[in-house]
């Protein structure tokens, strides 16, 4: 079940800082997309840019997160998506259709676009 709330309290806070919200930066250091705002409210921790690439052993830093809940490192769309209430979705996996979770995390959302997006998606639950 989607959670609305979660999703406007999200757009709530992009929208009392606007300075933080970066929706087509992943890097969640520097800025927020849409997805790390929510993963912010849910409780996940954003693991600094040294300890990602030891953890992560990668040179070229990711948003991944520390799950609340394990732990564990975790992309914070795949995060944010599973808090939202989309169980299924996993960032590397493209079936050739784009999912409500895809939809919110688009790098070219506007808050108008949210907003709208959000109440679409409540008005089919």
């Amino acid at each position: 079940m989607f959670d609305a709330d979660l999703a406007r309290r999200a757009i709530k806070e992009i929208e009392n800082n606007p300075e933080r919200w970066k929706q087509r930066n992943w890097f969640c250091q520097t800025g927020q997309c849409f997805a790390g705002f929510v993963a912010e409210l849910s409780g996940a921790d954003f693991t600094p840019v040294e300890e990602e690439r030891r953890f992560f052993q990668d040179s070229t830093p990711t948003p991944y997160i520390i799950n609340p809940d394990t732990g564990y490192g975790q992309h914070v769309a795949d995060y944010a998506a599973h808090q939202l209430g989309f169980e299924d979705y996993d960032h590397n996996f493209f079936d050739g259709h784009t999912t409500d979770a895809d939809r919110l995390f688009n790098e070219n959302n506007t808050v108008e676009d949210l907003h709208r997006l959000v109440d679409e998606i409540a008005e089919r639950q």
